[in-house]
């Protein structure tokens, strides 16, 4: 299988079939089916082997989260589910106690075959990109301290 890795908005695509996705914590992410308009498809979402989310090309099978999966409430009323391309949406992602980092796997079963893709979450709590806000203004005041500093030099010599 030939792999390539490329960034757009935090998702970052491992070969065709398998994405990584980083999100910060409380935000919301859309798992991304590429399907234009589901018609005789049924379209199955996972997470770690649970299934979350189905629905079936007609509309007559639709289900997320509780109703999917025997009473697991994990993303009780936090998953939306599109109607026309299967795409998954997990609101308020959160890291806390019970983590929403992990594989989300899509099925989909057409006539005459089906496909799988993998999505590896990793959730980012607020403090990483707090960090890295600190990180970038560390070095921006370094920067200016340095340039005082040859500034002081040049005005005395």
């Amino acid at each position: 299988m030939r792999t390539w890795l490329t960034q757009r908005h935090g998702v970052h695509s491992v070969g065709a079939d398998r994405v990584s996705v980083n999100v910060t914590e409380g935000d919301s992410v859309t798992l991304h089916t590429d399907v234009k308009t589901i018609q005789q498809e049924t379209i199955k979402w996972y997470f770690n082997d649970t299934r979350i989310a189905q629905i079936s090309g007609d509309l007559s099978f639709i289900c997320t989260d509780v109703q999917c999966n025997e009473g697991t409430e994990r993303f009780r009323d936090r998953l939306n589910l599109n109607h026309q391309t299967g795409s998954l949406t997990i609101r308020d992602i959160t890291n806390t106690r019970t983590t929403d980092s992990g594989e989300y796997t899509l099925h989909i079963i057409y006539t005459g075959g089906d496909s799988e893709k993998f999505f590896y979450v990793t959730v980012h709590g607020e403090s990483f990109h707090e960090c890295l806000n600190q990180v970038i203004c560390v070095n921006h005041i370094i920067v200016f301290i340095v340039a005082v500093a040859f500034f002081s030099l040049y005005l005395h010599h």
